[in-house]
């Protein structure tokens, strides 16, 4: 077989900013590429000018079978995609190009669908006060509060545009609330939709040393964590609003800080906050700072209000950190009962949660199902990567 396998996803503008869907590539990649045999001929695109991750240029220089296609533009993909005479193309993460290119018949194109978050989320005030203001987003705001029909049959048909380019499509989506969300609002997909739990991020890192958290004056289990702070539908506004308030009110220890990561505009922020020493803004930070971050959180506070997966939640869990979560999307069927839940538009419950994460003897009671739930959870993985090589390889499969 010849399989083409997009990892343009895994090259984002602003190589700093960890993302849940690429570590989904790159850990898709790594599991069919292992996996083809001598009859398979394994093709990857990357994009030319984009940088690129590190661990997927070693794993390349190491299986020079492996042909690496580097692309130009949509224009040159679009001729790849026609000469290349490709079995199956695989996009484990859709970019723009797939705008304006179409599969051509005859190659089968599978598809991940990470979730529907422009149609599922409401653009209000706390979304757009969090986001770095530009017209685009000020256009998403005043549609979707004054004019949300149209706001919602806009962004339908502009996702819609993913699921025309190919005759032969099959999409892998990453829960079962995605999968119900597909079928809502694009019956045509039925029976073709697979639902995978995407696989937890690639790393060989053994997180020890918290020398990190000493540059900023951190101790360990000294800080509640929250990431994403940059990201309207990450909710994060309303999350540091709950906390200054509780930091007001004396309701959580003088020694917890509030630590937000990836905040680009910190004035959206302190414009709302009384407490402004308590909160610390890191911006970007590495992946390896990011485990670190996890592991000594005395709680991961997660208050979005959109997710296809969740995969910040689980990152926490695996080193027993307790978790606050918004119980809304595909979060409860994730993270089932091993975090503490709480409604994300209302900062009063966001609040209250807050407060029993400094309940030792309620918390100890969630963190005894932590451990089922992940093995629930990699189970589910390994289940959904393996459907990925069968659809994948599927003529291989099937004789």
């Amino acid at each position: 077989m010849k399989i083409l396998i997009d990892l343009i996803g895994t090259q984002p503008k602003n190589f700093n900013v960890v993302s849940g869907g690429a570590e989904y590539v790159k850990a898709a990649f790594f599991f069919l590429a292992a996996r083809k045999t001598e009859s398979d001929s394994l093709y990857v695109a990357l994009l030319r000018n984009g940088r690129t991750d590190q661990e997927i240029l070693d794993f390349l220089k190491e299986n020079k079978a492996i042909v690496v296609l580097w692309i130009e533009n949509p224009e040159h993909y679009q001729t790849v995609l026609n000469q290349g005479h490709f079995e199956t193309v695989v996009c484990g993460l859709n970019n723009n190009f797939y705008n304006s290119i179409k599969i051509p018949d005859g190659t089968r194109f599978v598809l991940t669908e990470h979730g529907l978050r422009r149609i599922e989320t409401k653009i209000d005030k706390w979304y757009y006060d969090t986001e770095k203001p530009n017209i685009r987003t000020f256009v998403k705001y005043i549609l979707s509060r004054f004019f949300p029909k149209i706001y919602l049959h806009i962004a339908i048909k502009t996702r819609e545009s993913q699921f025309k380019i190919a005759k032969d499509l099959e999409v892998f989506t990453s829960s079962y609330h995605s999968k119900s969300a597909l079928l809502l609002y694009y019956p045509y997909l039925n029976g073709r939709i697979h639902m995978a739990y995407p696989p937890m991020k690639v790393t060989n890192r053994a997180v020890i040393d918290p020398s990190f958290l000493h540059k900023f004056n951190l101790s360990p289990k000294s800080y509640i964590l929250m990431i994403c702070g940059n990201r309207g539908e990450k909710n994060c506004l309303r999350g540091a609003v709950a906390l200054d308030r509780l930091a007001s009110d004396k309701l959580i220890p003088p020694n917890i800080l509030f630590v937000i990561l990836g905040v680009k505009n910190k004035r959206n922020y302190l414009r709302k906050l009384k407490n402004k020493t308590r909160f610390l803004f890191l911006g970007f930070v590495s992946s390896d700072d990011l485990e670190l971050l996890y592991q000594y959180a005395h709680l991961f506070l997660y208050p979005t209000v959109n997710e296809g997966f969740g995969y910040p939640p689980l990152e926490a869990m695996k080193y027993h950190t307790i978790a606050a979560v918004s119980a809304i999307t595909s979060l409860p069927e994730v993270c089932q009962n091993s975090v503490l839940y709480f409604d994300p538009y209302n900062i009063c419950e966001i609040e209250e949660r807050v407060i029993q994460s400094f309940d030792s003897a309620y918390v100890d009671c969630v963190s005894t199902h932590i451990d089922d739930v992940l093995e629930y959870v990699m189970k589910q993985q390994s289940a959904g990567l393996k459907e990925l090589q069968e659809v994948v390889y599927y003529k291989r499969n099937t004789k």
